[in-house]
């Protein structure tokens, strides 16, 4: 008894574990240049080093247009506190991996989203007005008071989401806030 324990204590030992979090490095480099593909930006509140960068720049518009395809986002959080959300339209997040991730407030329209892991993502208040969600996987989603106008999403994925007092690819507007 006493060895098999001791195998597996040194088999073990050879093996490193990662927690996932973010990579401070990928950090930096998405926080200066809004350009970060296959980074790992997961589990952190990106909201005061956003800020700071639009203050730097005095861009409000320094993050649209960013990339973040193959990032993992992970219960992230994007957002400013420069006024009504992050805008981030006509970005690339296609093969983001961004369950739990929240972009409340943000403009995120014209972005692609396309093959999209964001099971649980958060989406309220924001502007996804023309947004491609084409293969995404939204289990969970929430979109409550979003706007869905002219978004590529199928009737399936929106069943999968909690949508009140959204505006609907069709331009109806959900009032039973059930998928």
């Amino acid at each position: 008894m006493k060895m098999s324990f001791l195998a597996v204590a040194v088999l073990f030992s050879n093996f490193s574990f990662a927690a996932v979090a973010y990579q401070p490095n990928d950090v930096n480099i998405f926080i200066n240049t809004a350009q970060c593909p296959s980074c790992d930006l997961s589990m952190i509140d990106l909201t005061g080093p956003i800020s700071s960068m639009i203050v730097k720049t005095n861009n409000p518009n320094f993050y649209m247009g960013a990339n973040l395809q193959n990032a993992n986002v992970t219960g992230s959080v994007f957002a400013s506190t420069m006024g009504a959300g992050l805008n981030m339209q006509n970005s690339n997040f296609s093969n983001l991996k961004g369950s739990e991730v929240s972009f409340m407030y943000d403009q995120l329209d014209g972005s692609s989203f396309a093959n999209a892991i964001l099971e649980g993502a958060r989406f309220g208040n924001a502007n996804l007005t023309g947004v491609d969600f084409t293969g995404a996987d939204l289990k969970g989603a929430i979109f409550s008071s979003a706007n869905l106008s002219d978004a590529k999403i199928t009737p399936e994925q929106l069943s999968e989401t909690t949508h009140c007092q959204t505006i609907l690819p069709n331009d109806t507007i959900s009032t039973s806030c059930n998928g």
